[in-house]
């Protein structure tokens, strides 16, 4: 349990080294997963609404991305898809001034959604995309998550961008706003990621920039913690406290935790100097590469 909850601390520090930021997070560990009363968005575009949970069901309705929907119920029959097996929905939304209901397939459902911090009207959505299977030499199975972010306006897509992501079928997912973070030329820095609630369990956060056309993809950061072992992997944004004008910090910090003094022990620390030239990040001069002595 203590290894357990040093994770989680240390995940919750993480995820609020920003002051201010908003994060929405999934309802549960499964993908296309939806609870009845969930209200969801859809994350894909054109979705044919059917009068059955199958591909032969009469078409209802076709809605853009970003429609509202509340999940009325989960269907039994399932549908496999880009390497998803998922279930059907049946879901209520507005279409052309009036209530209707029919079947969505679970994979054109947003995972999680969050509205812009700069844009009232703008939404970024994210879900899993795609799934495979990988068999590795020895057996090992690997299983790949392509994610998908799409940027949507008054049910505009705008733009969508796809990146791997890790942790497998079984992880916590979210999506977040940090605001423009003082980033020149970005209009919203996002994150969006997964972690498994355990010890030494994946956890993978994606660096997104939103420049007002484009999504783009920054980063891979992988902080996490085997307690009584820890690692912050983590950008510092001009904005910040620790910030540089014009520059970003990617700061590395590994050490463990001393549960006598009830404080971390750094164990090494690195800062690289980056630049962020429009398109991508360009590490730059290393402000510090450090490594202490210290007893455990």
């Amino acid at each position: 349990m203590k290894k357990l909850l040093l994770l989680l601390m240390v995940v919750s520090v993480h995820l609020s080294i920003a002051q201010d930021v908003d994060y929405t997070y999934g309802k549960n560990y499964m993908y296309h997963s939806f609870e009845e009363g969930q209200e969801c968005k859809l994350v894909a575009d054109n979705v044919n609404v059917r009068s059955a949970a199958s591909t032969k069901g009469d078409i209802l309705a076709n809605i853009p991305i970003g429609t509202d929907l509340k999940i009325l119920q989960q269907s039994e029959k399932t549908l496999r898809l880009k390497g998803f097996t998922s279930n059907w929905y049946k879901v209520s939304f507005e279409n052309k001034g009036k209530t209707q209901s029919g079947y969505v397939w679970g994979g054109l459902i947003a995972d999680v959604w969050i509205s812009s911090k700069m844009d009232d009207d703008l939404i970024f959505l994210f879900g899993a995309e795609r799934f495979k299977k990988i068999e590795h030499e020895g057996g090992w199975i690997e299983e790949k998550i392509t994610a998908q972010m799409r940027a949507c306006k008054k049910n505009k897509e705008l733009s969508k961008l796809s990146f791997d992501l890790g942790g497998g079928l079984n992880v916590s997912r979210w999506i977040g706003s940090l605001g423009d973070k003082s980033v020149s030329g970005v209009k919203e820095v996002l994150s969006a990621g997964a972690s498994q609630d355990m010890c030494a369990g994946y956890y993978g956060e994606n660096i997104v920039f939103w420049d007002g056309k484009e999504l783009l993809s920054v980063v891979l950061l992988r902080p996490g913690a085997d307690a009584p072992y820890y690692l912050d992997d983590r950008l510092v944004y001009p904005s910040d406290k620790e910030g540089v004008k014009a520059k970003i910090i990617r700061k590395y910090e590994r050490g463990f935790y001393d549960d006598e003094k009830k404080e971390n022990v750094i164990e090494s620390l690195k800062k690289v100097e980056c630049s962020w030239t429009g398109k991508e990040l360009k590490p730059g001069r290393v402000l510090i590469d450090k490594e202490y002595e210290v007893k455990e």
